[in-house]
Protein backbone atom coordinates (compact mmCIF):
# COMPACT_ATOMS: atom_id res chain seq x y z
CA UNK A 1 0.00 0.00 0.00
CA UNK A 2 2.74 2.26 0.76
CA UNK A 3 4.82 1.72 -2.30
CA UNK A 4 1.43 1.81 -4.87
CA UNK A 5 -0.87 4.62 -2.91
CA UNK A 6 1.48 6.26 0.02
CA UNK A 7 -1.38 9.40 0.09
CA UNK A 8 -3.62 7.46 0.99
CA UNK A 9 -1.92 6.03 4.08
CA UNK A 10 -2.71 8.85 6.84
CA UNK A 11 -1.86 9.19 10.65
CA UNK A 12 -2.65 11.98 13.54
CA UNK A 13 0.72 11.84 15.81
CA UNK A 14 0.73 13.53 19.05
CA UNK A 15 3.78 13.20 20.92
CA UNK A 16 5.64 11.29 18.86
CA UNK A 17 3.09 8.20 18.96
CA UNK A 18 0.37 7.87 15.81
CA UNK A 19 -3.18 8.21 17.57
CA UNK A 20 -5.45 8.13 14.58
CA UNK A 21 -4.84 6.57 11.15
CA UNK A 22 -6.57 5.46 8.27
CA UNK A 23 -5.54 3.12 5.28
CA UNK A 24 -7.21 3.68 1.68
CA UNK A 25 -7.16 1.78 -0.67
CA UNK A 26 -8.03 2.62 -5.16
CA UNK A 27 -8.17 -0.11 -7.53
CA UNK A 28 -9.27 2.39 -10.33
CA UNK A 29 -13.22 2.13 -10.01
CA UNK A 30 -13.56 1.83 -6.00
CA UNK A 31 -11.86 3.41 -3.55
CA UNK A 32 -12.06 1.89 0.22
CA UNK A 33 -11.57 2.69 3.80
CA UNK A 34 -9.23 0.44 5.68
CA UNK A 35 -8.71 0.52 9.09
CA UNK A 36 -10.16 3.68 10.89
CA UNK A 37 -8.77 3.82 13.94
CA UNK A 38 -8.35 6.35 17.08
CA UNK A 39 -6.52 5.64 20.28
CA UNK A 40 -9.41 5.40 23.26
CA UNK A 41 -7.66 8.61 24.71
CA UNK A 42 -8.24 10.61 21.61
CA UNK A 43 -11.35 9.67 20.78
CA UNK A 44 -14.23 12.58 20.32
CA UNK A 45 -11.62 14.89 18.98
CA UNK A 46 -12.54 14.90 15.41
CA UNK A 47 -9.48 12.75 14.47
CA UNK A 48 -11.48 10.36 12.62
CA UNK A 49 -13.44 13.15 10.86
CA UNK A 50 -10.00 14.79 9.71
CA UNK A 51 -9.35 11.53 8.46
CA UNK A 52 -12.23 10.68 6.64
CA UNK A 53 -12.59 13.69 5.45
CA UNK A 54 -9.06 14.18 3.92
CA UNK A 55 -9.04 10.32 2.40
CA UNK A 56 -12.55 11.30 0.72
CA UNK A 57 -11.00 14.08 -1.33
CA UNK A 58 -7.38 12.20 -1.78
CA UNK A 59 -9.44 9.63 -3.80
CA UNK A 60 -11.78 12.15 -5.24
CA UNK A 61 -8.67 13.67 -6.71
CA UNK A 62 -7.53 10.30 -7.94
CA UNK A 63 -11.08 9.93 -10.01
CA UNK A 64 -12.94 7.73 -7.02
CA UNK A 65 -16.61 8.28 -7.56
CA UNK A 66 -17.59 5.59 -4.29
CA UNK A 67 -16.40 5.00 -1.40
CA UNK A 68 -17.01 1.72 0.08
CA UNK A 69 -16.51 0.05 3.64
CA UNK A 70 -17.25 -2.42 5.82
CA UNK A 71 -18.37 -2.51 9.41
CA UNK A 72 -17.91 -5.74 11.38
CA UNK A 73 -21.00 -6.82 14.19
CA UNK A 74 -18.76 -6.35 17.07
CA UNK A 75 -18.31 -2.43 15.76
CA UNK A 76 -22.05 -2.03 14.68
CA UNK A 77 -21.89 1.34 17.27
CA UNK A 78 -19.88 3.18 14.01
CA UNK A 79 -23.08 2.78 11.58
CA UNK A 80 -24.72 6.12 13.18
CA UNK A 81 -20.99 7.65 12.51
CA UNK A 82 -21.01 7.05 9.27
CA UNK A 83 -24.55 7.63 8.30
CA UNK A 84 -23.54 11.17 9.86
CA UNK A 85 -21.40 11.71 7.49
CA UNK A 86 -23.43 10.55 4.19
CA UNK A 87 -22.43 6.94 3.87
CA UNK A 88 -25.15 4.74 3.13
CA UNK A 89 -26.44 0.63 3.48
CA UNK A 90 -25.65 -1.55 0.98
CA UNK A 91 -27.44 -4.75 1.13
CA UNK A 92 -24.46 -7.36 0.16
CA UNK A 93 -23.89 -10.49 0.84
CA UNK A 94 -20.29 -10.82 2.16
CA UNK A 95 -18.23 -13.95 1.69
CA UNK A 96 -14.80 -14.94 2.73
CA UNK A 97 -12.71 -18.19 2.50
CA UNK A 98 -9.48 -18.95 4.44
CA UNK A 99 -6.63 -20.58 2.75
Amino acid sequence: MLERDPELVLGVEDGGSIVASVLGTWDGRRGWVNRLATHPGHRGRGLARLLITELEARLRAKGCRKLNLLIEPDNAAMVAWYERLGYQRDDLIFMDKLL
